[in-house]
């Protein structure tokens, strides 16, 4: 987990660290607090044996200092004094404390698998080293007492690992623990019988007798009741008795952790009920479980052929050894059936005993009636149950068994598939997508991988879209149950009421799961009941999220519930109810996503984003125009603050015709207007052909000026008014009647317009214009940080590295909560060459590992991983590794140029791609700067050729300036090294006075200017000074000229015409 605050170790904000002991300390101090503290107490705190002159300003300059470094919402001030607005889960000692109290919570509820998992990784965050004296002083006796946290995450650790059958991990925990607690009667009870599980009971029971007297020779006590049970139970080995355990037909794989958190159930709990969907893998982990078991007396009793309540008594009987000798047993036979309970709780009293009841879920009352009855009266039984169902009685625990993990599911596919076939070939992308289309489901990934005995791989992904069909099995040892997926299935189905097999049916319109409020729009009355049945019975797996509660099918079952409603007649109805509730979910939060309440509505979109986007092609289908317009607002918006603009380009053809003609209802006018909107910007961007529609509607619709969606179509309008590009002023003229969103808005496209236009000063004060309203008033957190990450761009390019820095650190933690992976990536690229500008390769170095960590988490290649290769590149270089650094260029160029945007844009873009052209400037200013020009002759023509086309567009056609002027730089800064002279010189200023892209150190001012200056000495400065004042349109006519006279036909000399 990344944790944006870390006082443990050394001490970081995001990774950056905090260099002032004191401000570490101020930090600890307000973590302890919660509720804030006093400018008083802070003082005598921060300052225990030296209070300063003036207390209430020395706290002051303090908390500003703290601020500076880690941002001005960081810390609140309150009516006393301050307090830490970080939430308590981005604490690393608060989160530790939290993982402490849940790791205890879960041991003492009998979840040792879940106690370890927050226990470990509660100590993995001591990883980073020890913290401060000081911090470790300030948070001594509060809540967050680390030496207290520390131990007792150790204890539950030392423990859940001994409860968990893995003795040679506990032992040396366990003492550790004793070392420190050596009255702790649980933890020297557990370290008994660990040491005897490794090293020998009789072992053990000398350090028993050793401790019992040093008790007697120290204090004149016995050892507790618990120690001398562990005493009895070493002495006591005894001899053991096995029932009804098979023999497995080969190796269980996956399922280490599940029987590892079983056998720890059926340590703590009289009753332990594996549950789960059909074809889990229950009846295999029960007999792994049994052939394991500890106790002496092991019976396992198959109930799926047993069809009766007295059956399953007779059957019980049978097994344990129990005889019905009246052979009177009946439903009327009472005095007998408590003969036989009677005797069969005697029989299993005798010795500690595991009784299994495999398939209970047909006779799942009756079970539940004689497990009842047989935990009340044998004290050393313990039962074992796999079902469908649990059986809801008090002593009862329940293990949810989920499906496998991918990497597992794929192993065991493999697996399976080669005691087919040994030969055959599994390619692993295959593997992977067959098991994730089978839900992880064991038996479902066994029958499938049987196919291959007949057909390949390929051929068994292909006919999975009637995998219902396709999966049945030929194994003659599986049960008939067992032998296709459709019986499985259909088994669950046949034990559901009418109205539950409805509300199945129902629930299969929706695609990834739902909320039980969904649920109620497309099954009516009594939804409530019937979802709790249906989780009940493992046809619905539910999961707590931030959310709330979550219902999924297994793929499976969800495929055979669609053709049970198909055939029932009624899929159009629930179609129609799940596009209904996808609408009104989509209007509610869609118009949520650009307000202070933007978090939670993105959480909201996020979590249904499956079935929206599905809801949308379907209402594009049945041309169902209002439906469209607000699925669409919706979805567009958050994957525009996600930075996932192409999703949206790839809707457009689908959704724009069918808006094009749409008269919406007042209901639907805002969410119809924000798509026509988001269809115009990214049309006027990726298809200019399209922009025309959208903007012609939007002309005709009232202005609205009460928010984003009036204003950001009036921007748009204006580009139609006054052509492209509009002015700052015109802009902001535009932006003044909507107040201080038009502040926020209007000074943000004039920074923009500035820089494209080459005018950096003018942009940065925009962008300060823009940050400063944006501050001043109620906006969304993703309008905000963008209001930074434009200050902080743009200061980079101005040579101001630490304003840059401040920025974007201060715009990232809001976006990598919006899970904005791409733009994440992008501002911590900005930090990494900030660090370069300012000679602090170290800290670049390590910002530049942050920004890979955020890329992964984004899983995108397009185009932003761009920007990651050509950053490595920047730093191999400041390192010293030429070698390394110039080969990563051209590795970039290469990927850059194997890159494309998403079928559907207009082939003008093809090829002239902004971070195609920026990649190949960069690449070939690098080669020219470290003297390499050769190596990349080929590229630099390529290049040249790129811009020319670029340079000849219509000039109402949208052009990034900065880009294309980074292009002209770059190759006259090749010409120079290559044939230095005032061609060479003049593209340079040129590019200049176009107010190129300079951020990357190899298309910075300097070095690259000195190198003009050698070739024509002052001549450049002049020329640079002579191109300052000329318009955009000369500039663009000069550069064609003066690429032409440097490149002639684009083809280097000697190249094939």
């Amino acid at each position: 987990m990344t944790l944006s605050l870390r006082l443990l170790g050394p001490g970081s904000w995001h990774g950056e660290p905090i260099t002032s002991s004191r401000s570490r300390v101020l930090l600890a101090l307000l973590a302890g607090a919660p509720s804030g503290l006093s400018t008083e107490r802070l003082a005598s705190d921060v300052w225990p044996d030296e209070a300063p002159a003036n207390p209430a300003k020395a706290v002051q300059v303090l908390v500003s200092r703290a601020r500076a470094a880690l941002g001005s919402g960081t810390i609140e001030s309150t009516a006393t004094g301050y307090r830490l607005a970080v939430p308590p889960d981005d604490v690393d000692v608060r989160y530790a404390a939290r993982l402490a109290r849940d790791a205890r919570a879960l041991f003492a509820d009998g979840d040792a698998a879940g106690a370890l998992a927050s226990a470990s990784e509660g100590l993995a965050l001591w990883d980073p080293g020890p913290a401060d004296p000081d911090v470790v002083d300030a948070l001594q006796g509060t809540e967050l007492d680390l030496a207290a946290t520390s131990r007792s995450l150790r204890r539950t650790e030392a423990l859940a690992l001994a409860t968990l059958d893995r003795p040679a991990e506990a032992l040396p925990a366990l003492r550790g623990v004793l070392d420190e607690s050596p009255g702790d009667d649980v933890v020297r009870a557990a370290m008994l019988r660990a040491h005897a599980a490794v090293v020998g009971r009789a072992s053990a029971l000398e350090l028993y007798e050793a401790h019992r007297r040093d008790l007697r020779d120290r204090l004149g006590m016995a050892p507790s009741p618990l120690l001398a049970q562990v005493q009895a139970e070493l002495l006591d080995e005894g001899t053991t008795v096995r029932h009804g355990i098979r023999l497995s037909p080969n190796r269980l794989l996956g399922r280490e952790a599940d029987l590892a958190a079983l056998r720890a159930m059926i340590k703590a709990s009289r009753v332990t009920s594996i549950v789960g969907a059909g074809g889990l893998g229950k009846t295999r982990l029960a007999q792994e479980l049994a052939a394991s078991a500890s106790q002496r007396a092991v019976h396992v009793v198959e109930l799926a052929g047993v069809a009766t309540g007295d059956g399953v008594l007779r059957e019980v009987a049978g097994v344990v050894g129990t005889r019905d000798t009246s052979g009177r047993l009946g439903p009327t036979a009472t005095r007998v059936v408590a003969d036989v309970r009677a005797s069969m709780a005697e029989q299993l009293s005798q010795v500690p005993t595991l009784l299994v009841l495999d398939n209970c879920e047909h006779v799942v009352d009756a079970v539940a009636d004689l497990v009842d009855d047989l935990v009340a009266t044998s004290p050393q039984l313990r039962v074992l149950t796999t079902s469908r169902t649990p059986l809801d009685i008090d002593a009862e625990a329940v293990y949810l068994l989920p499906q496998l993990d991918a990497r597992t599911a794929a192993d065991l596919f493999v697996d399976r598939a080669r005691a087919t076939r040994p030969d055959v070939e599994l390619p692993p992308d295959v593997v992977a997508r067959v098991c994730g289309q089978l839900d992880g489901l064991p038996l479902a990934i066994e029958l499938a991988a049987a196919k291959v005995r007949v057909m390949s791989a390929a051929e068994v992904e292909r006919r999975l879209d009637n995998r219902l069909a396709l999966l049945r099995g030929t194994s003659r040892s599986a049960p008939a149950r067992h032998q296709t997926l459709l019986a499985v299935i259909d088994w669950s189905w046949n034990l559901l009421s009418e109205p539950e097999r409805a509300a199945l049916r129902r629930l299969a319109a929706f695609q990834d799961g739902f909320t039980l409020e969904a649920a109620g729009v497309v099954v009516g009355d009594g939804t409530e009941d019937l979802v709790a049945s249906l989780v009940t019975q493992s046809l619905l797996a539910v999961s707590e999220t931030p959310l709330g509660a979550r219902y999924r099918m297994l793929e499976t079952v969800r495929e055979f519930a669609r053709m049970m409603l198909v055939d029932a007649g009624e899929d159009v109805e629930a179609d129609e109810r799940a596009r209904d509730w996808a609408a009104d979910h989509a209007l509610r939060w869609g118009s949520a996503l650009l307000s202070p309440r933007q978090f939670e509505a993105m959480d909201r979109l996020h979590a249904e984003e499956v079935n929206l986007t599905h809801a949308l092609h379907e209402a594009a289908v049945h041309g169902e125009g209002e439906r469209v317009a607000a699925l669409f607002a919706a979805l567009a918006t958050m994957w525009s603050v996600e930075s996932n603009h192409f999703r949206v380009v790839r809707m457009t053809p689908e959704v724009d015709a069918l808006l094009y003609h749409l008269h919406p209802s007042p209901r639907f006018a805002e969410a119809y207007q924000g798509s026509l909107t988001i269809l115009a910007v990214n049309a006027f961007i990726f298809k200019p052909r399209l922009a025309a529609r959208s903007l012609s509607r939007l002309r005709r619709l009232p202005r609205d000026t009460r928010g984003f969606g009036g204003l950001l179509a009036e921007m748009l309008l204006l580009l139609i008014l006054e052509g492209y590009p509009p002015t700052p002023e015109s802009i902001l003229t535009i932006a003044a009647p909507y107040g201080r969103l038009g502040d926020v808005v209007g000074n943000a496209f004039a920074a923009q317009t500035a820089e494209n236009s080459g005018d950096l000063v003018a942009a940065i004060r925009y962008s300060h214009a823009s940050l400063a309203a944006a501050e001043s008033t109620d906006i969304d957190p993703w309008t905000l940080a963008g209001a930074h990450q434009r200050v902080a761009e743009i200061a980079l390019q101005l040579g101001d590295p630490e304003q840059a820095a401040e920025h974007a650190l201060r715009a990232l933690p809001t976006l990598l909560r919006l899970g904005s992976g791409p733009d994440a990536a992008q501002l911590r690229g900005t930090r990494v060459l900030a660090a370069l500008a300012q000679g602090d390769v170290e800290t670049a170095e390590r910002r530049f590992h942050e920004m890979v960590k955020d890329l992964d988490a984004a899983e995108t290649d397009f185009p932003v991983n761009v920007n990651e290769r050509m950053i490595r590149a920047e730093v191999d270089l400041a390192r010293g590794r030429i070698d390394d650094g110039l080969r990563a260029y051209r590795e970039a160029a290469a990927h850059s140029d194997g890159m494309r945007v998403p079928e559907g844009i207009d082939a003008d873009w093809r090829g002239l791609e902004p971070w195609l052209l920026h990649t190949l400037a960069a690449a070939v200013a690098a080669h020219a700067l470290h003297g390499r020009p050769e190596e990349v002759r080929d590229l630099a023509y390529d290049l040249a050729s790129r811009t020319g086309l670029l340079l000849d567009r219509p000039a109402d056609m949208f052009l990034d300036y900065p880009v294309t002027g980074a292009a002209i730089y770059a190759l006259g800064l090749w010409l120079v090294t290559t044939d230095p002279g005032e061609t060479a010189a003049r593209l340079m200023a040129c590019a200049v006075a176009l107010g190129h892209a300079r951020a990357y150190p190899c298309l910075a001012l300097e070095p690259a200017g000195t190198r003009a200056r050698d070739a024509v000495g002052g001549a450049y400065d002049e020329w640079v000074s002579s191109y300052a004042p000329r318009d955009r349109d000369d500039l663009r006519e000069e550069a064609v000229t003066l690429l032409a006279r440097g490149f002639g036909a684009f083809s280097p000399p000697g190249a094939d015409s």
